[in-house]
């Protein structure tokens, strides 16, 4: 299973940093996180369990290089989402949607397309304590770090 697959396959993510490390990369790093209390986080949670990062859980690295915009939200204030999407929950590429149409309309996005050879696109992490909209016209590269070693 790739990586895009084993992230949608978590059952929450939690964003724990955000890292711009050069001019026009920014890289995310995403616990994979449960319930608390559960021995095996993919255990079904009710509404009423904190949800954590265990010792178990996996950290991936997302990396963006040459993006175009990102915005992070308050996941409490996102507004649900009316586009469709390319892959469900929780790592997302979205095909067309306000964010994107945004980003189109108030950036040189004839530069962007000639660089990359490609057309932009929208991705979105949906994580427990942000929602995460990038816009880019590369792919991100995915990695998976370590195994968390302390409970968040």
């Amino acid at each position: 299973m790739d990586l895009f697959r084993q992230i949608n396959a978590c059952q929450h993510l939690y964003l724990d940093k955000l890292i711009e490390i050069n001019d026009l990369e920014v890289e995310f790093w995403i616990h994979e996180a449960g319930p608390l209390g559960k021995g095996n986080i993919a255990a079904v949670s009710s509404s009423y369990e904190q949800i954590v990062s265990s010792p178990q859980s996996r950290l991936f690295r997302i990396l963006f290089e040459g993006y175009i915009a990102y915005a992070v939200f308050n996941e409490s204030f996102e507004k649900l989402p009316t586009f469709e999407t390319l892959y469900s929950r929780l790592f997302q590429v979205i095909s067309a949607s306000p964010f994107l149409d945004y980003v189109i309309a108030n950036s040189n996005i004839d530069y962007a397309e000639a660089i990359a050879e490609e057309k932009p696109r929208h991705y979105r992490l949906n994580c427990i304590n942000h929602v995460i909209d990038i816009a880019t016209c590369f792919e991100p590269s995915i990695e998976v770090i370590e195994v968390a070693s302390e409970v968040q």
